[in-house]
């Protein structure tokens, strides 16, 4: 039943793809080189890059409640659920997901993938809502 194309939205996501590196800057945005090197200075925090949204159909479980069953275990702390009979999908547990936004808002996706549960026929992906605007265009600062 979860399969039926009624019952599917439209939805994007975004892969993780590349670890940048974060670099020194001085007061007017400039980065600081090395005097000696002439390298870049590194400040050792790293923003996380995603791909560009990629449009699937699935269907998404309304808020979680604790009358259903726990596919993904007792202590997987997830606010949705997305179930989808497309086997072929890329999401792991490093995606983000736009459910309840669309890109192009200028704010970047509102949910992350916690968890992943392949079955013989359907695929389940635990999802939990981000802060509003900690992904901002593709984004994320650690």
């Amino acid at each position: 039943m979860r399969g039926l194309k009624r019952n599917q939205r439209t939805l994007y996501y975004q892969l993780y793809s590349e670890h940048i590196p974060v670099y020194e800057k001085d007061l007017d945005g400039n980065i600081i080189y090395d005097p000696v090197t002439n390298e870049p200075l590194l400040t050792g925090d790293y923003t996380v890059g995603y791909a560009d949204p990629v449009k699937f159909n699935a269907n998404v479980s309304p808020a979680r409640s604790e009358a259903q069953t726990e596919p993904f275990g007792v202590n997987t702390d997830y606010d949705k659920v997305i179930c989808s009979c497309n086997l072929t999908l890329p999401i792991d547990e490093l995606s983000q997901v736009f459910v309840d936004r669309k890109p192009g808002e200028n704010k970047g996706a509102d949910y992350k993938v916690v968890k992943v549960a392949k079955s013989l026929n359907s695929l389940l992906y635990a999802i939990k809502q981000l802060p509003d605007g900690s992904a901002k265009n593709g984004y994320e600062s650690f």
